[in-house]
């Protein structure tokens, strides 16, 4: 990993049954020279950071085993109703919904 890539790294997310909403994000904290331990972060207060100024990305690890950067996120508004979305989704059938671009499930 050479230089940070966002203030946060996603690495799996947890949807609502209908996956419409995320629940919750397993997160690391983006140091620049490796990742931090990981942990869960709410939906509301992954909108009040993104909100805030601060930067999301996947990444996921290819077959290597090596960290691979990924999409960031960003909030859209759909009809008043913000969700959570990476740019490549931002245009997605579904835009009344949250989405990651296929990130992993915990």
């Amino acid at each position: 990993m050479a230089g940070r890539w966002a203030d946060y790294m996603t690495i799996a997310a947890r949807f609502d049954a209908e996956r419409t909403r995320i629940q919750a994000l397993q997160i690391r904290i983006d140091s620049g020279r490796h990742f931090g331990a990981m942990r869960a972060i709410m939906r509301p207060d992954v909108i009040a950071l993104l909100e805030g100024g601060y930067t999301f990305c996947t990444a996921t690890r290819n077959e290597r085993g090596a960290w691979q950067r990924g999409a960031e996120l960003n909030i859209v508004v759909v009809d008043g109703e913000r969700f959570i979305r990476t740019r490549g989704d931002q245009l997605s059938d579904h835009l009344g919904a949250d989405s990651l671009d296929g990130l992993p499930a915990f």
